[in-house]
């Protein structure tokens, strides 16, 4: 195997692994463009600007759900909050 070869298949797997290791909630893409001054920006994440509707509402829940899961997960987490309160860097 040539080095070329070997490093595909390195960045390969390591793109596999990274992807199997995150399970994101699911995102729902609209189709919603705007025109400023001749320029079509195209923002597919509008919807999420109504947050009074109750898709949005369940969907910030469970971004914040997993959020958690995940910080719940790195080591030392309550030792640095706290140590960062002390230095009075977080509110």
């Amino acid at each position: 195997m040539t080095q070329k070869s070997l490093f595909t298949f390195l960045l390969l797997i390591n793109g596999i692994v990274l992807q199997a290791q995150y399970k994101y909630p699911y995102s729902k893409i609209v189709d919603s463009t705007d025109t400023w001054h001749n320029v079509t920006v195209k923002d597919p994440y509008r919807w999420l600007e109504d947050l009074k509707n109750t898709e949005v509402i369940s969907w910030f829940k469970a971004q914040a759900t997993y959020a958690d899961s995940i910080m719940n997960n790195i080591p030392f987490t309550e030792e640095i909050y706290n140590k960062l309160i002390k230095l009075d860097v977080v509110d």
